[in-house]
């Protein structure tokens, strides 16, 4: 019995590890994953007190070669949170966003996205499996979403995920590479399914 419960323990943790630990992808051609999360509660926008600006998502890929006793282990390909705040100064330093996100002591979080804007990050080319781990902080006490998806990415291409459409088969689309305006306000646009992912 005690063995069952170490053994759930430590899948717990190294679950939990994998969700926080940052890799960095090395096989990228010029291919990338733009997402956003368009904010459908306006009203929320000026509310300095609001939790609800940011909400949390793991992006990780699975490593085949890196199993735990036949459990898939994914890794988290989420940048720095330092780049959002710092590096591509995705928010003014007056706005409630850049003020929340500089409260950390330590470090940015590398998890939390504000609605509205588009990030772009570097991921593998060729057919990886994708584990989009999501959670909206007005839905906290219900627990994480969890959906996995194997595409074939191109190389220069980006894939564009509306993460509003996650309840809905996730729609995904693909587009060539083109220039990219880091944490953008998006643009909503017509999201078509990706015909080649799973």
């Amino acid at each position: 019995m005690k063995f069952i419960l170490l053994s759930l323990l430590s899948l717990s943790l190294v679950s939990c590890g994998a969700a926080y630990a940052i890799r960095k992808v090395n096989n990228s051609k010029d291919t990338y994953l733009k997402f956003y999360f368009p904010k459908t509660n306006k009203k929320l926008e000026s509310s300095t007190q609001d939790k609800e600006i940011f909400y949390t998502l793991f992006i990780q890929i699975y490593d085949s070669n890196n199993d735990y006793f036949f459990i898939p282990l994914y890794h988290s390909i989420n940048l720095d949170g330092k780049v959002w705040l710092m590096n591509q100064k995705c928010y003014e330093k007056d706005s409630v966003e850049f003020k929340k996100l500089n409260y950390y002591i330590y470090d940015t979080p590398s998890y939390l996205f504000v609605y509205d804007y588009e990030y772009m990050i570097p991921i593998p080319s060729g057919k990886t499996e994708f584990r989009f781990i999501f959670q909206e902080e007005k839905n906290r006490f219900e627990g994480y979403t969890v959906v996995t998806k194997e595409i074939n990415v191109l190389p220069n291409h980006n894939l564009i995920l509306d993460l509003s459409q996650i309840h809905q088969n996730m729609a995904i689309q693909m587009e060539t590479n083109q220039q990219f305006i880091p944490c953008a306000k998006h643009i909503s646009k017509e999201i078509k399914e990706y015909p080649n992912s799973q």
